[in-house]
């Protein structure tokens, strides 16, 4: 099951999202835009790409748990049980008190989003966990043959970028969540 949940994660990663009707933005939803300076952007690629593409809100800040679960939900078509659940966990990495909203960037905390082992940006021992890494994404898409990510891909890249990080990162660590990323 945690593969199927890695295939289908990777796929949305790099996939182009369909449109979807969102509140007026400087562009519409389903257009992509670079992030402008001082936009929060975290270790998510798929966040990160909903919040590009205006999915989310562009700046990356002030993402509520029922945003999130329409976005989600709409545009991945992910069941809302388990966006709450990953809301939930993702909750306490804003700073302040009785916040009701996320932001994108707060999510770099290790081993709440972020994780060790990641497909597209170094473990949090080395540096930023929240920028793509060109040379950890070369190694990740070199398991991709084919135009369709399938489950023994996904499980050869996930298992090849766990065994690199282990021999390099002392203080490794892979959280269950993580398992599903």
């Amino acid at each position: 099951m945690h593969l199927i949940t890695l295939a289908s994660s990777l796929a949305l990663t790099v996939a182009i999202v369909p449109s979807l009707a969102f509140p007026a933005t400087s562009q519409p939803a389903g257009e992509w835009k670079a992030p402008a300076e001082g936009d929060d952007r975290g270790p998510c690629p798929m966040l990160n790409t909903l919040a590009n593409h205006g999915y989310l809100p562009r700046n990356g800040r002030d993402i509520s748990k029922d945003m999130a679960i329409e976005v989600l939900d709409e545009v991945l078509n992910w069941d809302e049980t388990v966006v709450s659940d990953l809301y939930d966990f993702a909750q306490p990495t804003n700073p302040q008190p009785n916040a009701t909203t996320i932001n994108l960037k707060e999510l770099t905390r290790h081993n709440i989003l972020e994780h060790d082992a990641s497909l597209s940006r170094q473990d949090s021992q080395f540096g930023p966990a929240d920028v793509f890494n060109e040379k950890i994404w070369n190694e990740t898409v070199a398991h991709f043959k084919g135009d369709v990510i399938d489950v023994g891909m996904a499980a050869k890249a996930r298992t090849a970028r766990t065994i690199a990080a282990t021999s390099m990162n002392a203080l490794f660590t892979f959280p269950q969540l993580g398992m599903n990323f």
